[in-house]
């Protein structure tokens, strides 16, 4: 969890966060032009960035499948 939250603070210049209805954290992206750069393409849909993002994440945790 710790290697996470350093993943978080390094990237935390490009996310912003809000609240769900749950009080749960959610994070984007600060610009739509910076989400259209890392997806490569239109045609990639929100739920697909979230999975990207997520996979990255879970690439930097040592043992991660």
């Amino acid at each position: 969890m710790e290697q996470v939250a350093e993943q978080l603070d390094a990237l935390r210049f490009y996310l912003r966060t809000s609240a769900d209805s749950d009080a749960s954290t959610l994070y984007r992206l600060f610009h739509q032009g910076l989400a259209d750069q890392l997806r490569g393409t239109r045609a990639a849909t929100p739920i697909d960035m979230a999975w990207r993002v997520f996979d990255g994440l879970l690439a930097a945790v040592p043992g991660s499948p």
